[in-house]
Protein backbone atom coordinates (compact mmCIF):
# COMPACT_ATOMS: atom_id res chain seq x y z
CA UNK A 1 0.00 0.00 0.00
CA UNK A 2 2.77 2.46 0.91
CA UNK A 3 4.61 1.70 -2.31
CA UNK A 4 1.50 2.26 -4.41
CA UNK A 5 0.94 5.71 -2.87
CA UNK A 6 4.56 6.62 -3.53
CA UNK A 7 4.37 5.29 -7.08
CA UNK A 8 1.16 7.13 -7.95
CA UNK A 9 2.52 10.41 -6.59
CA UNK A 10 5.72 9.97 -8.60
CA UNK A 11 3.54 9.49 -11.70
CA UNK A 12 1.85 12.83 -10.93
CA UNK A 13 5.26 14.48 -10.72
CA UNK A 14 6.30 12.83 -13.97
CA UNK A 15 3.21 14.14 -15.77
CA UNK A 16 3.80 17.62 -14.37
CA UNK A 17 7.39 17.52 -15.63
CA UNK A 18 6.29 16.35 -19.08
CA UNK A 19 3.73 19.16 -19.33
CA UNK A 20 6.28 21.70 -18.14
CA UNK A 21 8.94 20.51 -20.59
CA UNK A 22 6.52 20.55 -23.52
CA UNK A 23 5.84 24.28 -23.04
CA UNK A 24 9.43 25.47 -23.53
CA UNK A 25 8.76 27.44 -26.71
CA UNK A 26 5.52 29.11 -25.63
CA UNK A 27 5.82 30.13 -22.01
CA UNK A 28 4.00 33.25 -20.85
CA UNK A 29 2.67 34.68 -17.61
CA UNK A 30 -0.85 33.27 -17.87
CA UNK A 31 0.36 29.70 -18.44
CA UNK A 32 3.01 30.11 -15.78
CA UNK A 33 0.46 30.93 -13.09
CA UNK A 34 -1.38 27.66 -13.68
CA UNK A 35 1.92 25.78 -13.44
CA UNK A 36 2.81 27.64 -10.24
CA UNK A 37 -0.53 26.66 -8.71
CA UNK A 38 -0.01 23.04 -9.73
CA UNK A 39 3.55 23.08 -8.36
CA UNK A 40 2.33 24.55 -5.06
CA UNK A 41 -0.38 21.88 -4.85
CA UNK A 42 2.20 19.15 -5.51
CA UNK A 43 4.49 20.69 -2.89
CA UNK A 44 1.69 20.59 -0.30
CA UNK A 45 0.69 17.10 -1.36
CA UNK A 46 4.21 15.68 -1.03
CA UNK A 47 4.43 17.00 2.54
CA UNK A 48 0.99 15.58 3.35
CA UNK A 49 2.00 12.25 1.81
CA UNK A 50 5.18 12.21 3.87
CA UNK A 51 3.21 12.91 7.04
CA UNK A 52 0.53 10.30 6.32
CA UNK A 53 2.65 7.43 5.00
CA UNK A 54 5.82 7.85 7.05
CA UNK A 55 4.67 5.93 10.15
CA UNK A 56 3.01 3.02 8.30
CA UNK A 57 6.09 2.74 6.10
CA UNK A 58 8.33 2.59 9.18
CA UNK A 59 6.10 -0.11 10.66
CA UNK A 60 6.17 -2.04 7.38
CA UNK A 61 9.95 -1.91 7.12
CA UNK A 62 10.44 -2.91 10.77
CA UNK A 63 8.03 -5.84 10.67
CA UNK A 64 9.26 -7.11 7.32
CA UNK A 65 12.90 -7.00 8.41
CA UNK A 66 11.99 -8.65 11.72
CA UNK A 67 10.23 -11.39 9.76
CA UNK A 68 13.29 -11.89 7.59
CA UNK A 69 15.66 -12.06 10.56
CA UNK A 70 13.46 -14.44 12.52
CA UNK A 71 12.82 -16.78 9.57
CA UNK A 72 16.52 -16.96 8.80
CA UNK A 73 17.34 -17.69 12.44
CA UNK A 74 14.67 -20.39 12.72
CA UNK A 75 15.67 -21.98 9.43
CA UNK A 76 19.40 -21.99 10.16
CA UNK A 77 19.04 -23.29 13.72
CA UNK A 78 17.00 -26.32 12.70
CA UNK A 79 18.73 -29.65 12.52
CA UNK A 80 19.44 -30.77 8.99
CA UNK A 81 17.39 -33.95 9.47
CA UNK A 82 14.22 -32.02 10.41
CA UNK A 83 14.26 -29.80 7.31
CA UNK A 84 11.59 -30.81 4.80
CA UNK A 85 10.92 -29.59 1.30
CA UNK A 86 7.77 -27.89 2.55
CA UNK A 87 9.68 -25.87 5.14
CA UNK A 88 12.33 -24.94 2.57
CA UNK A 89 9.63 -23.77 0.15
CA UNK A 90 7.83 -21.74 2.81
CA UNK A 91 11.04 -20.03 3.95
CA UNK A 92 12.07 -19.25 0.37
CA UNK A 93 8.60 -17.91 -0.42
CA UNK A 94 8.57 -15.73 2.69
CA UNK A 95 12.08 -14.44 1.98
CA UNK A 96 11.22 -13.56 -1.61
CA UNK A 97 7.88 -11.89 -0.84
CA UNK A 98 9.21 -9.89 2.10
CA UNK A 99 12.27 -8.81 0.14
CA UNK A 100 10.13 -7.74 -2.80
CA UNK A 101 7.79 -5.70 -0.59
CA UNK A 102 10.71 -3.87 1.03
CA UNK A 103 12.53 -3.26 -2.25
CA UNK A 104 9.32 -2.20 -4.01
CA UNK A 105 8.40 0.31 -1.32
CA UNK A 106 11.89 1.80 -1.23
CA UNK A 107 12.17 2.08 -5.01
CA UNK A 108 8.72 3.64 -5.36
CA UNK A 109 9.55 6.19 -2.66
CA UNK A 110 12.89 7.03 -4.27
CA UNK A 111 11.10 7.72 -7.58
CA UNK A 112 9.59 10.85 -5.99
CA UNK A 113 13.05 12.33 -5.42
CA UNK A 114 14.11 11.34 -8.94
CA UNK A 115 11.07 13.04 -10.47
CA UNK A 116 11.66 16.14 -8.34
CA UNK A 117 15.23 16.35 -9.68
CA UNK A 118 13.88 16.11 -13.22
CA UNK A 119 11.44 18.95 -12.51
CA UNK A 120 14.28 21.07 -11.11
CA UNK A 121 16.32 20.41 -14.26
CA UNK A 122 13.38 21.36 -16.47
CA UNK A 123 12.85 24.57 -14.48
CA UNK A 124 16.54 25.44 -14.91
CA UNK A 125 16.33 24.84 -18.66
CA UNK A 126 13.17 26.98 -18.90
CA UNK A 127 14.87 29.76 -16.96
CA UNK A 128 17.93 29.58 -19.24
CA UNK A 129 15.67 29.73 -22.30
CA UNK A 130 13.92 32.81 -20.89
CA UNK A 131 17.22 34.53 -20.14
CA UNK A 132 18.48 33.92 -23.68
CA UNK A 133 15.40 35.45 -25.30
CA UNK A 134 15.66 39.01 -26.57
CA UNK A 135 12.40 39.95 -24.80
CA UNK A 136 12.81 38.34 -21.42
CA UNK A 137 10.11 38.64 -18.84
CA UNK A 138 11.49 39.21 -15.32
CA UNK A 139 8.22 38.02 -13.76
CA UNK A 140 8.49 34.66 -15.54
CA UNK A 141 12.12 34.28 -14.45
CA UNK A 142 11.19 35.17 -10.88
CA UNK A 143 8.36 32.63 -10.87
CA UNK A 144 10.63 29.91 -12.26
CA UNK A 145 13.17 30.69 -9.53
CA UNK A 146 10.42 30.53 -6.93
CA UNK A 147 9.30 27.09 -8.09
CA UNK A 148 12.87 25.84 -8.20
CA UNK A 149 13.61 27.02 -4.66
CA UNK A 150 10.88 24.84 -3.16
CA UNK A 151 12.65 21.69 -2.01
CA UNK A 152 10.62 18.49 -1.99
CA UNK A 153 11.55 16.22 0.91
CA UNK A 154 13.24 12.88 0.43
CA UNK A 155 10.69 10.31 1.57
CA UNK A 156 11.57 8.77 4.91
CA UNK A 157 10.27 6.14 7.26
CA UNK A 158 9.16 8.18 10.27
CA UNK A 159 12.22 10.40 9.92
CA UNK A 160 14.49 7.49 10.93
CA UNK A 161 15.80 6.46 7.49
CA UNK A 162 15.50 7.99 4.05
CA UNK A 163 13.89 5.67 1.53
CA UNK A 164 16.66 5.51 -1.06
CA UNK A 165 18.04 2.51 -2.97
CA UNK A 166 21.09 2.50 -0.70
CA UNK A 167 18.75 1.68 2.21
CA UNK A 168 17.66 -1.54 0.50
CA UNK A 169 21.27 -2.55 -0.08
CA UNK A 170 22.12 -1.78 3.55
CA UNK A 171 19.17 -3.75 4.89
CA UNK A 172 19.95 -6.84 2.87
CA UNK A 173 23.66 -6.50 3.64
CA UNK A 174 22.84 -6.58 7.35
CA UNK A 175 20.54 -9.55 6.74
CA UNK A 176 23.38 -11.40 5.02
CA UNK A 177 25.77 -10.57 7.91
CA UNK A 178 23.18 -11.74 10.43
CA UNK A 179 22.76 -15.00 8.52
CA UNK A 180 26.50 -15.61 8.61
CA UNK A 181 26.57 -14.85 12.34
CA UNK A 182 23.79 -17.35 13.04
CA UNK A 183 25.53 -19.94 10.87
CA UNK A 184 28.81 -19.44 12.73
CA UNK A 185 27.05 -19.67 16.10
CA UNK A 186 25.37 -22.86 14.98
CA UNK A 187 28.71 -24.36 13.95
CA UNK A 188 30.37 -23.17 17.18
CA UNK A 189 27.67 -24.75 19.38
CA UNK A 190 27.94 -28.09 17.60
Amino acid sequence: MCGSFYYEFSKLLSRFNENLASKKASFNRSKLMSYMKAHAALYNLVHNLQGAISSPCFYLLCTQMMNLFSFIAVFELRKVQSVTYGSICSVVLILVLVALSVIGTVLCASRINTQYKKIATTLTLLKDAQIMQSRRDPVVISCLNSMKEKQFPVMSANGVVELTPSLAFGMFGSLFSYSLLILNLKNWVQ
